[in-house]
């Protein structure tokens, strides 16, 4: 197994044991009392869930998207990844911040502006990855970087990334339930890139 396939698995590991540690789906217009009630006693899960899947996960995500984009010579994708990763470790912060600080305290104003705050990140970060692995399924159709069945899950990720982050961004519910959908087929796109990807010429310029 390569190195950058090993990264692809802890990623897919990431998310996996952080939301065994702590399923919870609020609805992204919760009250700040709400956020409160239901995040206290569960402090630590909350603190390990955003360093993994928005922390460690976010590296993982990085480093995986600028490999995709290299291997493409896809200036685009290699930008556009590097940026929604870097929205995933702003929202590590945001998170714990909301976990270790402002639940604590119980301050439900504070709480529920940063817990609307991290639901828009994560629209602003959802569209970001619709637009990388839309820009790199379009770079990699007729080549051999990436096997043809990652193409069209690319693709398909791009649909559902732009509902669900559109639903995150405005605060529609109905449509924020589309990350029911995009997340198992970001999971199988970044994971299956990373154990599948095969060089390609380096980017230039």
């Amino acid at each position: 197994m390569t190195a950058l396939g090993l990264v692809g698995l802890i990623y897919l590991a990431a998310w996996i044991v952080g939301l065994l540690i702590w399923l919870v789906n609020l609805a992204t217009n919760a009250s700040g009392a709400t956020v409160i009630s239901t995040f206290t006693g569960h402090l630590g899960q909350a603190t390990i869930q955003y360093l993994l899947t928005e922390g460690l996960a976010g590296i993982a995500l990085g480093i995986v998207l600028i490999a995709i984009g290299r291997a493409l010579a896809s200036r685009a994708t290699l930008i556009i990844g590097a940026l929604a990763a870097l929205v995933s470790l702003v929202e590590t912060g945001i998170g714990l911040y909301l976990a270790d600080s402002l639940v604590p305290a119980r301050d439900a104003g504070s709480a529920h502006f940063f817990f609307g705050l991290l639901n828009q990140l994560d629209g602003v970060k959802m569209l970001l990855l619709a637009g990388t692995a839309a820009v790199a399924s379009i770079a990699a159709r007729g080549r051999r970087v990436l096997p043809a069945w990652l193409v069209y899950v690319g693709f398909a990720l791009a649909v559902a990334m732009i509902v669900s982050g559109i639903g995150y961004v405005f605060d529609l519910s109905g449509l924020a339930l589309a990350a029911a959908a995009s997340l198992p087929l970001l999971l199988i796109w970044i994971t299956g890139s990373a154990l599948t990807l095969r060089r390609a010429p380096a980017l230039r310029g």
